[in-house]
């Protein structure tokens, strides 16, 4: 493709200044590329660090070089100057998740952590990923027979229907999952009965609590068609959602599940305490909650994914604190997850306080693997060893001025928290930086 791709990256990284601060163009610019399956979030990383496009497929770099010529209008974007016609076809066909290695969801397909409610219904857990990816795998159907509402319409003198879709509606949803606002409701699948191509739709082990869709079911969809949709929309934009819903697996019959949609409005199906039980809520997540609303953290925690948004002052994932308290914090009742949150609120109160021109100024050119996102799993690994063994938090300067951050230090190609060509390794075990730190105090 194009001849001189460092000559087209340090342009593109010269000139990104000039659309970084125009929310309209950013806007425009992110739903183009989400036709490609390109997220918003990955947008935000060209914008706050164009050094990512070093290993970005190109023909994402191609689709990135056309907006940045739309919104600029300078010549020098121009894809002519850079890509031919066939290279930019090429380009209109390209789809980051795909590439990006995202899986196809086949049956069988066991679910985890599920609980039969009895009459053949099942509740389980399912992450917005799983449900995005059903939804394209065109493993969840719309069931005319059984859906409260259809549209007819009439081509070549024959009847036919499709679904009632309320656009408005999906956006809606949408964009609420987007930003974290959505509401945990509930959704209803029917394993139809007599589909599968062994006899049995489901098959239940009851001492795993595991639930497996057998090959060949046909997995209707009794309640969330719009929910479904604007999950497989939202995770196409941001594939590093973190959303669940709670979800009932019948294995009714067509009468059985129309009747179960004419009761849907009057009943109840899942007791709250159920709900409760299903979603088994960690006391972690209520420690973060401290963080993101009490501490030094507040508004730097990302909710999407490992990708921090420099920009915004994002230090830290959601996910990265969460597991990491979870697997350092012992914690039985509420009070003790407060008793936790209070102790790091003043833990990071001095850690960032301590080190202000690490975590707090622009860390774009940074050399310094202090603010990593990652690290953080270590800071709360060494939190939880200093609170065993009694050490002031005043005194968290002296441990950790021992540790040269300098991403140049052999110790962290060791941690393999940077590979060997320099880069940033995203897929450690955190636990082995949590180790690590706790061991420094020795």
């Amino acid at each position: 493709m194009v001849e001189n791709r460092a000559e087209l990256q340090e342009m593109i990284q010269e000139n990104i200044k000039l659309i970084s601060d125009d929310k309209q163009s950013i806007k425009e610019i992110k739903e183009e590329l989400a036709k490609y399956r390109i997220g918003g979030g990955r947008v935000e990383d060209y914008l706050s660090d164009p050094e990512v496009l070093e290993d970005a497929d190109i023909r994402e770099l191609a689709l990135l070089t056309e907006q940045m010529y739309m919104k600029t209008g300078l010549q020098g974007f121009n894809p002519t100057e850079w890509f031919t016609d066939n290279e930019m076809k090429e380009a209109r066909q390209f789809d980051y998740m795909f590439v990006h290695g995202e899986e196809e969801v086949v049956f069988p397909l066991e679910i985890e952590n599920v609980i039969h409610i009895g009459n053949n219904l099942y509740v389980a857990s399912l992450d917005i990923q799983i449900i995005a990816k059903l939804m394209k795998s065109k493993k969840l159907n719309y069931n005319y027979e059984i859906q409260r509402q259809a549209t007819r319409i009439v081509r070549k003198d024959k009847m036919m229907y499709k679904p009632t879709i309320y656009k408005k509606n999906v956006k809606e949803i949408k964009e609420l999952l987007m930003k974290d606002q959505l509401i945990h409701t509930t959704l209803a699948f029917n394993a139809a009965t007599q589909t599968s191509d062994n006899g049995e739709e489901l098959s239940y082990n009851g001492k795993k609590n595991v639930l497996t869709i057998n090959d060949g079911t046909r997995l209707d969809i009794l309640d969330g068609y719009h929910r479904c949709l604007a999950s497989q929309q939202a995770y196409a934009e941001n594939p590093d959602l973190n959303f669940k819903f709670v979800v009932m697996i019948s294995n009714y019959s067509t009468r059985q599940a129309q009747m179960y949609q004419s009761q849907l409005a009057k009943s109840t199906p899942i007791p709250a305490a159920r709900i409760q039980e299903l979603e088994k809520n960690r006391l972690s997540d209520t420690v973060v909650q401290i963080l993101k609303s009490e501490s030094e953290l507040r508004d730097r925690v990302s909710s999407t994914g490992s990708k921090m948004n420099i920009t915004a002052g994002e230090l830290v994932s959601y996910r990265v604190l969460s597991d990491a308290i979870d697997r350092e914090f012992p914690m039985k009742t509420i009070l003790d997850a407060r008793n936790v949150g209070k102790y790091l609120t003043t833990f990071f109160e001095y850690l960032i306080g301590l080190y202000p021109e690490e975590f707090l100024s622009s860390r774009k050119q940074s050399e310094s693997l202090m603010a990593y996102n990652r690290l953080f799993a270590g800071y709360i690994g060494l939190a939880s060893e200093m609170q065993k063994q009694n050490i002031e938090i005043d005194k968290l300067n002296l441990i950790l001025d021992k540790v040269d951050f300098k991403k140049e230090n052999p110790l962290w190609r060791e941690l393999e928290i940077v590979t060997l060509d320099g880069k940033i390794n995203n897929h450690i075990d955190e636990s082995k930086i949590s180790k690590y730190f706790k061991g420094i105090i020795k």
